[in-house]
């Protein structure tokens, strides 16, 4: 764990340690609990969701910016998480800031599987708005949520899914049409409004359902063609000039970006 990093523990206790004077911005429902804090010495605003859409799937959803840059380690565990960015440029490591590089997408969805080896270590840039939805799924049930929806996996796919346990990416791929509608519905919710707490727990259902339905075709290797290539390379140097558009004065070197988007430097 780098310097200054937090455990995801740590990290959630925080979320709820309020000023005095601030009231709560929306009440707790559901199985959660939602916060709006200052974050850390009114250094930033968070908001917290999460909701439980079916047994044994929780879903989380953050809405955030920080003046300063964090970075959270996420223990080991027994979970597949997958996350859906929809704003924001936030990194990651399999395990340990020298481990393999996690590159959030906007519009994308990212599925891996638990690392038992050092979890993952996450790195949240300040000054900038970070929003994203991200599921957290026990992978027993998996295999019973995908028969009630009528939905065969080969039964490699299967394997991975239920029984891999080293951070491996299973996929990092374009939203499904269906998907990207659901993810649209969330986005345009105002959430900084009481009716946003049901609206999430409704639209995460709805979410999680499209996304098992879809699962093979999110699986399906990345397709290689030149409009995509084309499309990513953008995504990429966009990607980089934010990274330095928000820390200008930072002597960045090549590996650093490279790691931070997620490529190899050369």
């Amino acid at each position: 764990m780098p310097p200054g990093a937090l455990p995801e523990d740590d990290f959630n206790a925080a979320l709820v340690r309020l000023p005095v004077e601030r009231p709560l911005a929306l009440a707790g429902l559901h199985d959660g609990a939602s916060r709006e804090v200052r974050w850390p010495r009114d250094g930033g605003r968070i908001l917290r969701l999460r909701t439980t859409p079916w047994e044994g799937a929780s879903a989380l959803y953050f809405d955030f910016r920080l003046n300063d840059d964090l970075h959270v380690q996420l223990p080991p565990g027994d979970e597949l998480l997958v996350t859906f960015f929809l704003a924001g440029h936030v990194t990651g490591q399999i395990g340990s800031a020298q481990g393999r590089a996690l590159d959030f997408r906007v519009d994308r969805a990212l599925l891996r599987t638990p690392n038992r080896d050092g979890g993952y270590l996450i790195h949240i840039p300040g000054a900038c708005r970070n929003n994203f939805v991200q599921f957290r799924l026990r992978r027993a049930l998996l295999p019973r949520w995908l028969q009630a929806l009528g939905v065969q996996l080969p039964a490699r796919q299967m394997a991975e899914l239920v029984d891999r346990d080293d951070g491996r990416v299973l996929c990092n791929a374009a939203l499904t049409p269906r998907v990207r509608d659901c993810l649209a519905r969330i986005r345009d919710e105002p959430a900084d409004q009481p009716a946003f707490v049901p609206l999430f727990h409704a639209r995460a259902t709805e979410l999680l359902t499209c996304v098992l339905l879809d699962l093979h075709q999110l699986l399906r290797p990345a397709r290689s063609g030149a409009e995509e290539g084309a499309d990513d390379a953008e995504a990429t140097v966009r990607r980089l000039r934010a990274l330095v558009g928000e820390a200008p004065a930072r002597a960045w070197s090549v590996d650093e970006l490279a790691r931070r988007v997620g490529l190899r430097t050369t």
